[in-house]
C-alpha cells in the first residue's frame, strides 16, 4: 500500500504499510533492496496476528536520494507464500540529520542497577522523538520509540548492558549518542 509505487519521499525512514489478507501465519517478511533483483536485501520479519492493515517504520536510515524496491511475503512454518507486487520509491535528500543526544542516567559504569530502570537523556532541538536501545552484552537488544526524554525498561539480574539513544525527526534518525554500560544486581 505505502510507500506508493514510484513515489518520491521526503524521508530516509519511510513507514511501510501492507494489508495482511490471509489468516495468521508464522510471520511476514518485508524485503527492501536498492535494485529490482533484490541483491543484498534488507529484511524485516514481523509477527502476524490476523487479517488487516500492518505497518512498520524502519529502525535505521536508508541512503538519501536512492531508489529502493520493496515487497512482502508470508511464511507459515517452512512454506513461503509468493511475493507481493514490487513497488519502488526514492528517498529524500534535503533533510536535517539531528545531533546525538547526551546521556544522563544510568551513568556509564553504574553497578547494581535494579530490575526496573528509567533511562534519561537530554532533549535535542527539533526532535520529534527518540529511539533508545538497551542491549545485553551478548547482543539481545530492546528498543523503543518515545516522544519523551525518558523511557523505562525491565532488565535481567546479574547482566552487563550497554545503551545508547538516537533522536529522530520526520526526515531521519540523527547521530547516535555515546554508548554507556551498566550492570544489574541480583534481584
Amino acid at each position: 500500500v505505502s510507500p506508493p509505487d514510484k513515489s518520491s519521499l521526503n524521508t530516509l525512514i519511510p513507514q511501510f504499510e501492507y494489508i495482511e489478507e490471509t489468516e495468521p501465519v508464522s510471520y511476514t517478511e518485508l524485503t527492501i533492496a536498492d535494485n529490482p533483483a533484490f541483491d543484498m536485501p534488507i529484511q524485516y520479519s514481523m509477527g502476524a496476528s490476523g487479517k488487516g492493515t500492518r505497518d512498520l517504520t524502519l529502525f535505521n536510515n536508508l541512503n538519501p536520494g536512492t531508489t529502493y524496491y520493496w515487497r512482502v511475503n508470508d511464511v507459515c512454518g517452512a512454506v513461503n507464500s509468493p511475493f507481493s507486487s514490487v513497488f519502488s520509491f526514492t528517498t529524500g535528500s534535503n533533510g536535517t540529520i539531528l545531533p546525538a543526544p547526551n546521556l544522563v542516567s544510568p551513568a556509564d559504569g553504574t553497578t547494581n542497577v535494579g530490575e526496573e530502570m528509567t533511562f534519561t537523556w537530554d532533549a535535542v532541538g527539533d526532535a520529534t522523538g527518540y529511539e533508545p536501545y538497551v542491549c545485553e552484552k551478548q547482543g539481545n537488544c530492546t528498543l523503543s520509540f518515545t516522544p519523551a526524554t525518558t523511557e523505562t525498561f525491565y532488565l535481567n539480574p546479574n547482566t552487563e548492558y550497554r545503551w545508547h539513544v538516537f533522536a529522530y525527526n520526520d526526515y531521519a534518525y540523527g547521530n547516535q549518542s555515546e554508548e554507556w554500560t551498566f550492570t544489574t544486581g541480583s534481584f
